[in-house]
């Protein structure tokens, strides 16, 4: 698949960068008959999709009527406009809602991609038009079938949806490996699946069996193994070359030497935006002060910056620029440390709360990540505490520390999870008012006690009960802290990936400030402005107009002779 340095290469499609965007469009470029070279600056693929649950928010798709759901473009127009308002662009919008469920049908059809869904509801459950099923997840990948090329999909954030290391377990498993010791079917089930995973540490040096954004990505990798797609890593693109006013290429560096990479039909630029950057981050996000980044290092802006280097226009600076997620750090002793994004379901459970530093909660704990984090920006939270009884934080987990069985891997002596026989001493340990914290928790559990939350309303819509415990009645988010010890976990506001980025038009060709396509020059993924302008409606708003406008991309680039 690899080819020898040239000091200058001809292809039809240069694409820059290895995220599913990247990857859908290479993909789809090849089966079209184009020659593809896909570059990597970072030694793997997969960018920060590998690291997420890998959903992708696509309404109307093909797969909601396979579980029962219906689902029509009206609907998911009509929803998108309530929850975007003023940011609501019908070019860019009509573009994706016409070639979401198309793109998915083209992929499950002609690639290894395959998607499932479930009644998983839209963020916003209560606006008219929300639906169930939007969300697709992609189904676990045996990724042996990639060989040793295996070892060159992006790891998961360990702690994240993985055991022992590099065990993947997807979020539908989740439940059989907290209960390995509670029934013979998942003793036997996690059993061989840790033995398989030994196999695998033999084999490849991580787990193979690929599941959540691992499996999207090992899934798209495969696809561009198979579409017989060029793919360079350790190789950034330095620069793109333009000839008056199109870009015919770029500059790459490859094995270390620089390689002018003549593109003949087009540069795609998808290299994951400017998240891991903070010069691009103190310019375009309002308020980032105090906000950790949960970005792969590599997501320094390279794509963007190259593409406004020769004329191309940037979205404007506003207050959703980027995917929001309470964000807690876990801390090494050789002063490395590791970013866990809370998402949801560990901070949705029954027995936990979430206070800030006065000892009181602000907020609905269940609420979907980017309005939480917004709620903490309003309200200037730069530190709060998820706190969880001995009960919720054995069966549910806190963050990077799992639920039990599973050992506490050194989090206590770490001081990631800090724990106290009462609460007030928590309070003591914590650093805030005890009378405040003994006061919210006393207040909380008398409603708790009958499954109430008076104050924030937690576990009253769809999307917070989708994050809870069903089987915990008669509210699966809400219950009290009762069992000593207590236990919590510091975070603050962060991201995990930038939502400004380059102006595109509905084929994904990067707009110069007129508006005007340049030719030969276009823009997917996280390189370019989100068509949600931050907001994010439903589970997978970034990957899904990811892969839809790198599908979009790459039968523009097909067409144009």
């Amino acid at each position: 698949m690899m080819k020898e340095n040239q000091e200058i290469k001809e292809v039809d499609v240069l694409i820059i960068g290895s995220g599913p965007a990247g990857l859908t469009c290479a993909t789809v470029a090849a089966q079209k008959g184009l020659r593809v070279l896909l570059v990597e600056k970072a030694p793997v693929f997969g960018g920060t999709a590998a690291q997420s649950g890998g959903a992708i928010w696509i309404p109307n798709n093909p797969v909601q009527p396979q579980v029962g759901i219906e689902d029509n473009h009206t609907s998911a127009e009509t929803y998108l406009k309530n929850v975007l308002k003023d940011k609501y662009d019908s070019e860019l919008i009509n573009a994706f809602l016409q070639s979401g469920p198309e793109m998915v049908s083209y992929m499950e059809k002609n690639t290894p991609v395959k998607f499932s869904t479930f009644r998983f509801p839209d963020y916003f459950p209560d606006e008219e038009g929300a639906s169930w099923g939007r969300s697709l997840f992609s189904i676990s990948f045996d990724g042996t079938v990639l060989g040793s090329f295996v070892k060159k999909v992006r790891l998961p954030i360990i702690g994240y949806s993985t055991a022992f290391g590099t065990m993947q377990v997807s979020a539908m498993e989740a439940g059989v490996f907290t209960s390995v010791f509670k029934n013979a079917k998942s003793f036997f089930t996690v059993t061989g699946r840790f033995f398989q995973y030994l196999w695998h540490l033999i084999r490849f040096g991580k787990g193979a069996h690929l599941a959540n954004g691992n499996a999207l990505i090992g899934r798209l990798v495969k696809s561009n193994v198979d579409a017989k797609v060029e793919m360079w890593h350790n190789a950034p693109g330095l620069s793109l070359i333009q000839n008056k006013d199109r870009v015919e290429g770029a500059m790459v560096e490859y094995k270390g030497v620089p390689v002018k990479v003549i593109a003949k039909r087009g540069v795609v630029v998808a290299s994951g935006g400017f998240g891991a950057n903070p010069h691009l981050r103190e310019k375009y996000y309002l308020k980032p002060e105090g906000h950790l980044n949960a970005n792969p290092e590599e997501n320094v802006g390279d794509g963007i910056l190259a593409a406004l280097a020769v004329g191309a226009a940037m979205g404007e600076k506003k207050e959703d620029q980027a995917v929001w997620a309470p964000t807690s750090v876990l801390k090494f002793k050789d002063g490395t440390y590791r970013r866990y994004p809370h998402f949801g379901p560990d901070r949705a459970k029954p027995g936990q709360i979430i206070v800030d530093i006065s000892g009181k909660r602000f907020a609905n704990e269940a609420a979907p990540y980017v309005p939480f984090v917004h709620t903490m920006k309003e309200k200037d939270i730069n530190t709060a505490f998820l706190i969880a009884d001995s009960r919720a934080r054995a069966k549910y987990g806190l963050g990077f520390a799992l639920a039990k069985p599973y050992p506490d891997l050194g989090f206590s002596k770490s001081g990631y999870l800090i724990s106290a026989p009462t609460i007030k001493e928590l309070a003591h340990k914590l650093n805030i008012s005890a009378e405040a914290l003994e006061e919210t928790v006393k207040t909380y559990n008398e409603h708790a006690k009958q499954g109430h939350d008076p104050e924030f309303h937690k576990g009253e819509n769809s999307y917070d009960a989708s994050q809870g415990d069903p089987q915990h009645k008669p509210n699966a988010n809400v219950g009290p802290l009762e069992k000593a010890p207590f236990y919590a976990v510091k975070i603050h506001p962060g991201d995990v990936n930038s939502c400004v980025g380059i102006k595109i038009n509905k084929n994904a060709q990067a707009v110069n400030e007129q508006g005007e396509a340049i030719e030969g020059l276009y823009a997917i993924g996280v390189d370019s402005n989100s068509i949600f302008q931050g907001v994010y409606p439903g589970g997978g708003s970034g990957i899904g107009p990811a892969m839809t406008f790198g599908y979009r991309a790459a039968l523009h680039l097909a067409d144009n002779k």
